[in-house]
């Protein structure tokens, strides 16, 4: 029977039940401060995953391993900066802090929402690419860390493709498209050497998560 064992800071959590809701119902807190979950008929790793990053307030880590862990290629990023926390501090600091993020390169994405015509903003991960001689373009991945749906930003550039970046202090109107067929192909290679994980994020859902181009107007 498989199992992973979590770490749980009892000062930091608020008992939402966000990890329960997306563990599935497999995930328990012992007496000892740590995080059990069980499942004797599969491997509920990538949940438990899901659970960990999606704790409001990174009150829990992932100790655990399974055989099928060893052989994965995915890495539990450091959520200690992460959101508006990481958006604010980006914006402060013109990417001073934020720019890096895991090692990864980050920019500030400035879209209209699809419904609500309301600016809204996202800190990305982002690989640079030249789409044409002299010109720089920006590629992002809607992978929403493998959830089934298409994470909000990418609904907003459907809806309102003209948008801005923040590139550290630059400030750059874009407009956004996205990438298919052997492009598409292309640029997910080049923005898996920027996060290696999205390969990871495929095996979490059946959706084809959209490689998106920011081209500068």
């Amino acid at each position: 029977m498989p199992y992973y064992e979590i770490t749980v800071d009892r000062e930091r959590c608020t008992g939402s039940g966000v990890c329960v809701v997306l563990a599935g119902g497999t995930f328990d807190v012992g007496d000892d401060a740590k995080a059990y979950v069980l499942d004797p008929e599969g491997d509920p790793l990538d949940v438990v995953r899901q659970a960990v990053e999606a704790c409001p307030n990174r009150a829990l880590e992932l100790k655990g391993k399974s055989v099928s862990d060893e052989d994965s290629s995915y890495t539990p990023p450091d959520l200690s900066m992460f959101g508006e926390e990481h958006i604010r501090a980006y914006e402060e600091t013109d990417g001073a802090t934020g720019f890096l993020w895991n090692g990864a390169t980050c920019l500030i994405l400035r879209t209209t929402g699809a419904k609500s015509g309301l600016p809204r903003k996202s800190a990305l991960i982002y690989a640079a690419h030249t789409s044409a001689p002299g010109d720089d373009a920006y590629v992002l991945i809607a992978s929403q860390g493998g959830a089934p749906t298409h994470p909000n930003w990418y609904h907003n550039l459907l809806a309102h493709p003209d948008c801005e970046v923040q590139v550290k202090g630059d400030i750059v109107p874009v407009r956004a498209r996205t990438a298919e067929g052997a492009e598409r192909e292309e640029l997910w290679k080049l923005a898996c050497v920027q996060w290696p994980n999205y390969d990871e994020y495929t095996k979490r859902t059946d959706r084809v998560i959209p490689v998106v181009v920011l081209e500068r107007r």
